[in-house]
């Protein structure tokens, strides 16, 4: 069965508010997520600065389950399926 890379973007600052802390980064990479080093952005609304963090994980063709993304809110996260 052939595996995929499912991406996890997780919005790490908004502005220059840190919005997940160390702890939350760990125990994602915990769960099975490995940080990414690359690039990634959006829209934004207004002037606001968003900055992301990102990971991944290899996912078998069909039905996903995703490891648990470490307790970070849900409004924080972005999955990106390619």
């Amino acid at each position: 069965m052939s595996c995929h890379s499912t991406g996890l973007a997780v919005l790490y600052k908004l502005d220059r508010e840190q919005r997940i802390n160390d702890r939350e980064l760990k125990r994602l990479t915990m769960a099975g997520w490995s940080a990414v080093d690359e690039t990634f952005a959006t829209t934004t609304a207004g002037t606001e600065v968003w900055q992301w963090k990102l990971f991944s994980v290899a996912v078998k063709k069909g039905s996903v389950e995703l490891p648990p993304a470490g307790g970070v809110r849900g409004d924080q996260l972005l999955f990106i399926f390619k």
